[in-house]
């Protein structure tokens, strides 16, 4: 069904005109402001579409004809045509190429390259990464222009492509903002995000106000009394080591086609639980075998409940235990197959195809 929420197109009306009047003080060009828009109206767009066997699906001039690929494999499409239709226009791609882009991946291989159909779940996650890419995009280059503005105002010299900034030329104020620490009832991916941010923002704190200044203290012979403090380097090591990390496993479970809240957990328990390792349990192929267990990780008790995927992380702020289910997975979930960034580069609007 559908429903009208009273004022929403006058509020929607007065929003795009204070977001264009910003855009314009950051010296956005209307062509840009327009193609901005276009490119977040294409994000809700995108979200509209469903994904179905083809047989099901509405004829369209580009639907492949066949409700069955190769193997035997069940070939799915967008339901409604006009609605790729309608994201298509707001990408200024090809709709019968988006349709194929969302629901197929082209795969190399040594003997040539094949056409892989993508079940409903993998075309979902391919809409989703097109939309995630598109906002990001968006996103990183408002900050860019406001860095530029904020930088020539400064007298600064910026780069108008990169939006960085040349600090030789005059004096600067930097702000370092330490945003909220999350631990809720539940914690999932974006609580674990958020709580690295700031595992890396304590580090930097830490280093510059309390490192860095007391040994500055010391050359200078400046009577004081030292203050004892952790670098909280363990967590850190735990989440971003290149090998065995939590968030390389993250990815790396992710990346398989069935990749699951159990197998993540039972990598994480192999790479970093000490009493998991002291048992001598056997691992699995994919486990980065070697990788020393840390202090900063453990597994809950309900965590070893069958069914039931947790782990604890002990960040400086407090002990965060984050429950790892398909949803979890899903928000990291958002790698851009090459078709997709092709068709984006084909795009008849300059500035989507940057």
């Amino acid at each position: 069904g559908s429903a009208a929420l009273e004022g929403a197109e006058a509020m929607g009306l007065a929003t795009r005109e204070s977001a264009c009047d910003a855009m314009t003080i950051l010296g956005v060009s209307e062509a840009d402001q327009d193609a901005i828009l276009g490119a977040v109206a294409a994000v809700v767009l995108l979200g509209q579409l469903e994904f179905v066997p083809e047989a099901e699906a509405e004829a369209a001039e580009w639907s492949a004809g066949a409700g069955v690929g190769e193997a035997g494999h069940e070939r799915f499409a967008p339901r409604r045509a006009a609605d790729v239709a309608t994201a298509a226009a707001a990408l200024c791609v090809d709709p019968g190429e988006l349709a194929s882009a969302l629901c197929t991946r082209l795969v190399s291989a040594a003997d040539g390259t094949f056409t892989v159909l993508l079940d409903a779940a993998q075309c979902v996650s391919a809409r989703d990464a097109l939309a995630k890419a598109l906002y990001a995009a968006v996103f990183g280059y408002v900050v860019r222009m406001c860095n530029q503005v904020l930088g020539t105002a400064g007298g600064e010299a910026g780069d108008a492509a990169t939006g960085s900034l040349d600090r030789s030329t005059g004096l600067f104020i930097g702000i370092l903002d330490i945003f909220g620490f999350e631990s809720f009832a539940r914690n999932s991916f974006e609580q674990l995000c958020i709580n690295y941010a700031n595992e890396k923002l304590q580090a930097q704190f830490v280093r510059h106000v309390l490192s860095e200044q007391q040994a500055e203290y010391e050359r200078e012979g400046i009577p004081w009394q030292r203050v004892a403090f952790s670098a909280g380097g363990a967590a850190l090591e735990l989440l971003e080591a290149r090998r065995g990390g939590v968030l390389t496993l993250i990815d790396e479970e992710c990346g398989l086609r069935q990749g699951s809240p159990a197998g993540l957990l039972q990598k994480l328990r192999e790479a970093h639980d000490k009493q998991h390792q002291a048992t001598g349990a056997p691992k699995t192929n994919s486990a980065p075998g070697g990788v020393a267990a840390t202090s900063a990780f453990a597994i809950p008790r309900v965590g070893g409940a069958a069914g039931v995927h947790a782990f604890t992380v002990r960040h400086y702020a407090a002990d965060v235990t984050y429950s790892v289910d398909e949803a979890f997975l899903a928000k990291n979930a958002d790698a851009l197959h090459a078709d997709l960034s092709s068709l984006l580069w084909r795009s008849g609007d300059g500035w989507r195809a940057r």
